[in-house]
């Protein structure tokens, strides 16, 4: 986790054989009460953006989190027309 001038405030590091699907959200959740955020941006790869994850992300009180994926074109296209 960086502020606004790219200065990193954390950073937490999994074993290898650790599931993203299983720390993305309890990670954000964990970020924005123990730093007092509600705005945030999270950066990720095609593994840790999944449906499951970017549904959870469409919840009320998830709307000022937003998200940069490595998805594909498709992948994109499917969520965003997703209801």
């Amino acid at each position: 986790m960086t502020d606004a001038d790219c200065r990193p405030l954390a950073v937490e590091v999994f074993e290898g054989n650790t599931s993203d699907q299983t720390t993305v959200m309890d990670k954000i959740d964990d970020m924005r009460k123990d730093f007092h955020i509600d705005e945030m941006i999270f950066i990720g790869d095609r593994g840790m953006v999944t449906r499951a994850w970017r549904e959870d992300l469409q919840k009320k009180e998830y709307e000022a989190v937003k998200y940069i994926s490595a998805l594909k074109r498709k992948e994109f296209f499917d969520f965003r027309y997703m209801h």
